[in-house]
C-alpha cells in the first residue's frame, strides 16, 4: 500500500506572526517525517515576507530537542511537529495529519481483548480521538482518555516517546494511534501493559508485549554486573541536560568504588559510545535512547540503581 503523507500546517498563521513581530530572519526546525515540508514553508515565507529563512538540516526528536545553534542565528525559530511552551524567540507549531484514522481503528478492534481500553496518540492525530472513541464504543469497549502531565503534554490522550502519563493505570490494554513502534514500545515498558498500535498511514496493526521488552532489559542489566569502567552520558541538548542527575550517578559510582567518567554528547549514537571504549554507559538524556543500542550497553538511571543492588548481593 502506498504510504500517504498529508499534513495540515497553518502557513498563514506563521506569516501573520512574522509580520506582527517584524522579524528579519527565521529558522525552521522539523522532525524527520516533516523535513520535506521545510522547503515549501520556506518558499512561502520568502515570497510573502521577503526575509531570509534557514532550515535546520538535522531532524529533531521532540520539544526537548531545540536547535540552540540555529536559535542563536535567527530572530525567530519555528519548531514543527511537537507541542511545547513558546518563548520570546521560539514558536512551537503543532502539525495535524489529515488522514482518517477510522480504518486503522477498525482493524485494531480484533486485537483488543480487554474491556477497558486506554486510547492515546501523538500530537498529529490528537483531533481524532473522539472519532476513535465512537468506533470503539460501538465495539462495546470502555474507553479511557485522560490528561497526562509533564512538559510538552497539552491534550488529553497525548503521549510522548518518554511520557505515557496519559495512560490510565486501570486500563486492561492500550490502543496507540500513530506510526512506528517508538511510542508504543515506550508505553509498553513504562506502563507494563499490552499495547495495540494502529498505524493510520499503512492501516497495519502491531501488538507489543511488555514482558518480552522487560526480559530484554533484565538480560542487558545482568550482562553489565561485572563491568569495570562506566561512562555517564550528559546531553548537550538544552531540554535533556541534567547535570544534577549525572553528579548523583557519579557519586553513587564513587561510593561503590566504581570507575566512572562524565561524557558530554550532543548526539548519543552507538558509534560515539563504541569509540569511547567503556564497558557500560549510564544515560541521563532521553530515556528511550537505550532502545537504539545493539552493540553497546546503555542503562537508564533506575537500571543503574538496580545494578548497584545486584552487585552488592
Amino acid at each position: 500500500m502506498q504510504q500517504k503523507t498529508e499534513f495540515r500546517i497553518d502557513i498563514e498563521g506563521i506569516i501573520n506572526i512574522i509580520r506582527r513581530r517584524g522579524v528579519r530572519s527565521v529558522g525552521l526546525q522539523l522532525p524527520a517525517g516533516l523535513m520535506r515540508q521545510g522547503r515549501l514553508i520556506s518558499k512561502e515565507i520568502q515570497n510573502q515576507c521577503n526575509i531570509p529563512v534557514i532550515i535546520a538540516g538535522k531532524g529533531c526528536y521532540g520539544s526537548c530537542d531545540i536547535d540552540t545553534e540555529l536559535l542563536g542565528m535567527v530572530d525567530l525559530l519555528f519548531h514543527f511537529g511537537h507541542s511545547g511552551s513558546d518563548r520570546e524567540n521560539l514558536i512551537f507549531v503543532e502539525v495535524r495529519s489529515t488522514l482518517d484514522v477510522s480504518p486503522a481503528i477498525e482493524s485494531a478492534i480484533e486485537y483488543l481483548e480487554g474491556d477497558k481500553i486506554a486510547v492515546v496518540t501523538t500530537i498529529q492525530h490528537i483531533d481524532q480521538l473522539d472519532r476513535a472513541k465512537t468506533i470503539l464504543e460501538r465495539a462495546k469497549k470502555e474507553i479511557m482518555i485522560r490528561m497526562g502531565s509533564g512538559d510538552g503534554i497539552n491534550y488529553p490522550g497525548q503521549v510522548l516517546g518518554c511520557n505515557a502519563s496519559a495512560v490510565d493505570p486501570r486500563c486492561d490494554e492500550v490502543l496507540f494511534i500513530g506510526t512506528g513502534l517508538f511510542h508504543p514500545g515506550g508505553i509498553a515498558l513504562i506502563c507494563k501493559k499490552k499495547v495495540v498500535a494502529a498505524d493510520p498511514y499503512t492501516e497495519r496493526v502491531e501488538v507489543i508485549d511488555p514482558e518480552s521488552l522487560i526480559r530484554r532489559r533484565w538480560a542487558i542489566l545482568a550482562g553489565a554486573i561485572d563491568a569495570d569502567v562506566f561512562g555517564v552520558i550528559l546531553s548537550a541538548k538544552s531540554g535533556q541536560y541534567n547535570k544534577e542527575l549525572a553528579d548523583k550517578i557519579l557519586k553513587a559510582a564513587a561510593d561503590h568504588k566504581i570507575e566512572a567518567h562524565l561524557i558530554l554528547l550532543d548526539e548519543v549514537t552507538e558509534d560515539a559510545l563504541i569509540n569511547l571504549g567503556m564497558d557500560v554507559y549510564i544515560n541521563t538524556a532521553c530515556p528511550r535512547l537505550v532502545d537504539d543500542m545493539e552493540q553497546v550497553t546503555l542503562l537508564n538511571p533506575d537500571e543503574f540503581k538496580k545494578l548497584l543492588d545486584l552487585r552488592e548481593r
